[in-house]
């Protein structure tokens, strides 16, 4: 028999708000069906529509979470960070801690501040514009190729850079090339 002491801190904040609501939310948590995850998505949208409930996802998964949400919530320890519809999060990260928490993003220092830049707007050219880089590593992934580039006047951390499969496989990459 499970008490509460069993319960995470993110089951007992769920059950707290769902008994608050009970009669126009229904908690979702965790749910590991047996069957595939696009699925299991779109019986819980056809849920929410028929019974005409407003559902609080709890979830770790960006992916399910932006899949799911008309507005999603971003919290960091136990605040919130950034409140808005999924594209709104992110495409507009409000703090750092959004724009990694939501991953796809690289944080460049800035003589203004942090900037989070997408790793799909990044674009390789040999034109000399733009940022100078070494190029660490590479992957093919199917639909898409990953740079990792070194870019030490911006960035402590290697950048990340996602091609499209037509540009990747275009290229001869060799990793230390400029």
């Amino acid at each position: 028999m499970s008490t509460t002491a069993d319960l995470s801190a993110n089951t007992l904040e769920l059950v707290a708000l769902t008994k608050r609501y009970s009669d126009t939310v229904a908690a979702v948590d965790n749910i590991n069906l047996r069957i595939p995850r696009i699925q299991m998505r779109s019986e819980l949208r056809r849920w929410q529509k028929e019974l005409g409930l407003t559902f609080i996802h709890v979830t770790h998964s960006q992916e399910e979470a932006m899949a799911l949400a008309d507005t999603m919530v971003v919290m960091n320890r136990g605040h919130i960070e950034q409140s808005g519809s999924p594209g709104e999060v992110f495409n507009k990260p409000v703090s750092e801690f959004v724009a990694r928490f939501m991953g796809g993003h690289n944080i460049l220092e800035t003589p203004g501040g942090h900037i989070a830049v997408r790793t799909d707007r990044i674009t390789i050219s040999n034109s000399g514009a733009g940022l100078t880089s070494t190029l660490v590593d590479f992957e093919y992934h199917g639909g898409y190729g990953l740079l990792s580039l070194d870019v030490t006047a911006s960035s402590k951390t290697p950048l990340s850079a996602v091609l499209p499969e037509a540009a990747f496989l275009g290229h001869n990459f060799v990793r230390g090339q400029p």
